[in-house]
């Protein structure tokens, strides 16, 4: 009960900044800059799933098999390489806004690497200390945006900035003293994670297919930024009070049954 707690607390922390993000975006920068940031965000997500690689649902099964801290930084450079071809990418589309917001995820998907380090490690209070900590800043960051510098470019960055900072909190008080020979990559993990990522891709694809692909839709109908934000909001809140709980007990039991299918104990008998 009491990790459950713990997790609803950070979580429910998380969903609060991010629509008091969107109440600023929208009264400071208009609807239409709203539903442009909702349509380039949108774009981003599905980069996001090529660039993340499955996400904790892969991590944490890899996690279950063998892990380390070798193992986590060759899944970082991992998705640093391929993050490095997407950008590439957006940086010849020439959209400055949805470079940052590419940035962004980016760093979320380095974040994601540890974090399901800590959920396999049971340090569900220390990974909610950190996200508290990103989202704390987060807020600051765009209030001093909206009321004080009043700049659009300002607001995109304060994603990034935030999640640049809890990463290097991260490293400072985890890995500045890692061990160098953890520093090697290993060639056959690489390829063998990437051969196998293929389903845990297609699933990412589809979950933000459900929230996502709808806004570019409308956008290539024509609709109006202003319509785009005010359907964007609507979706956004039915996506966070659907996943909200589901998201919870995955963090909470995955890592757990993970382990269990890996060393083919009983004991899974109890978590179904």
């Amino acid at each position: 009960m009491k990790n459950t707690t713990i997790l609803f607390i950070s979580k429910l922390f998380e969903k609060g900044t991010l629509f008091l993000f969107f109440i600023f975006f929208g009264r400071y920068f208009g609807k239409e800059a709203f539903g442009e940031y909702s349509y380039l965000f949108s774009i981003a997500s599905f980069l996001f799933a090529f660039m993340d690689v499955g996400g904790e649902f892969y991590q944490i099964k890899l996690f279950a098999d063998k892990k380390s801290n070798k193992v986590i930084l060759n899944i970082i450079f991992i998705k640093t390489a391929l993050f490095l071809i997407l950008l590439s990418a957006v940086l010849v589309w020439g959209n400055f806004y949805l470079t940052l917001l590419v940035i962004s995820f980016y760093i979320e998907s380095v974040i994601s690497v540890v974090r399901s380090s800590f959920y396999f490690d049971k340090k569900f209070a220390l990974a909610a200390t950190y996200n508290i900590f990103e989202k704390t800043l987060f807020i600051l960051l765009f209030v001093f945006s909206s009321i004080s510098v009043n700049n659009l470019l300002f607001m995109y960055s304060s994603l990034a900035t935030s999640k640049l900072l809890q990463i290097l909190l991260i490293y400072v008080n985890k890995y500045k003293k890692i061990d160098k020979r953890e520093l090697g990559l290993d060639v056959s993990f690489i390829k063998e994670y990437l051969l196998n990522a293929w389903s845990y891709i297609l699933h990412s694809l589809l979950v933000i297919f459900f929230g996502q692909f709808s806004i570019i839709i409308l956008k290539k109908l024509n609709v109006s930024y202003s319509e785009i934000a005010v359907y964007s909001v609507s979706i956004k809140i039915l996506m966070a009070i659907v996943t909200l709980f589901p998201d919870i007990l995955f963090r909470q039991y995955y890592p757990v049954i993970a382990r269990l299918i890996i060393e083919n104990k009983e004991g899974l008998r109890d978590y179904l």
